[in-house]
């Protein structure tokens, strides 16, 4: 795999990984709990950085229950 094809290709959208989460630190906002990280970019892409490979560990977040709000 080239350089240029890590780059050019969409990583994994870790919004809707189950390990992602949002720190609510301002220098790292992004986490994952997965591989212990939090960054300023999403995790997704400095697995990418680190290892040329997309992430292995993406597990698709459950999809919200249809009960509404408040109830």
């Amino acid at each position: 795999m080239l350089a240029r094809d890590v780059e050019t290709r969409p990583a994994p959208a870790c919004a809707r990984c189950s390990h992602y989460w949002v720190t609510h630190q301002p220098a790292t906002p992004h986490g994952c709990r997965m591989f212990g990280i939090l960054s300023g970019r999403l995790p997704s892409m400095e697995i990418r950085m680190a290892t040329g490979r997309d992430c292995e560990a993406f597990e698709e977040r459950p999809a919200p229950s249809a009960r509404p709000r408040g109830a």
